[in-house]
C-alpha cells in the first residue's frame, strides 16, 4: 500500500475496487493465504521495479512530507534492526505529536550562510534541486530541529548527537556534507526501499 500511494504518489480513487473486494473478503472471514495472495496482486500491478526512479534525485519532501516521515521512521527500524539497538520511544513520541515540517531536518539547509561549508550549487536554485532530496533528509524532534536550522555541519552533528538515531549514524561519519554525501547515503535509502516494498 505505501508503494501505491506513497512512493509513486497515486491518489486515493487509485485501485478502490481492488481495496473494496479485499476488504468484503476480510469481513467475511478470508483466510490469511487468500489475503495475502490478493496483497500481493494489487502490489504488482506497481512493479518495485520503478521504485529508484520514483525516489532517486527527487523532491522527496515538498508535497510528501507525511510519507518521507513514514519512510524515514521505516528506515530507522530497519537499521535498528540491521545494527541492533531499539527504537528511541521518547524521541518518536516527540517526532510524532508535531508536524512533518516541524521534524524533518534538511541535513544541507535549505538556506545559508557564510560558515556552511561544502555547498551542493553554484547558485540557490542548484542547491535547491538537491537540498530536498531523500539523501539530505532526517527527522528530529522540532526543538532541535529548529536549533539546528542554518548552522555549519560541525555544529549540526553537535546537535544531532543530543537525540541520536540510526539513520544519523552515516551522517555522524562524515567531515562534511556536500552532494557526493547526499548521492551517497541516497543510495543506501534507496536499497532499503527495494528491500521493504520490492517485489514480495
Amino acid at each position: 500500500t505505501f508503494r501505491i500511494f506513497g512512493i509513486y504518489r497515486k491518489d486515493s480513487r487509485t485501485m478502490v475496487g481492488d481495496y473494496v473486494r479485499l476488504a468484503c473478503k476480510i469481513i467475511n472471514g478470508a483466510g490469511e493465504e487468500e489475503i495475502l495472495k490478493d496483497f500481493i496482486g494489487i502490489s504488482k500491478k506497481h512493479p518495485a521495479v520503478n521504485i529508484e526512479f520514483e525516489l532517486a534525485n527527487k523532491d522527496c519532501y515538498n508535497n510528501w512530507t507525511e510519507e518521507v516521515r513514514y519512510f524515514l521512521y521505516r528506515y530507522e527500524e530497519y537499521l535498528v534492526g540491521q545494527k541492533g539497538g531499539f527504537l528511541e520511544k521518547d524521541i518518536w513520541n516527540k517526532i510524532w505529536v508535531d508536524s512533518p515540517s516541524k521534524t524533518i531536518e534538511h541535513i544541507h539547509p535549505q538556506k545559508f550562510g557564510r560558515d556552511w561549508e561544502g555547498k551542493i550549487g553554484k547558485n540557490q536554485e542548484e542547491v535547491a534541486d538537491h537540498v530536498h532530496r531523500v539523501g539530505n533528509l532526517l527527522l528530529l524532534p522540532s526543538s532541535l530541529n529548529s536549533k539546528a536550522a542554518t548552522q555549519a555541519f560541525a555544529a549540526k552533528k553537535v546537535i544531532y548527537g543530543e537525540n541520536h538515531l540510526r539513520m544519523m549514524d552515516t551522517v555522524m561519519r562524515e567531515d562534511q556534507w556536500t552532494l557526493k554525501e547526499i548521492e551517497k547515503r541516497e543510495k543506501e535509502m534507496v536499497e532499503f526501499a527495494l528491500k521493504t516494498w520490492g517485489d514480495l
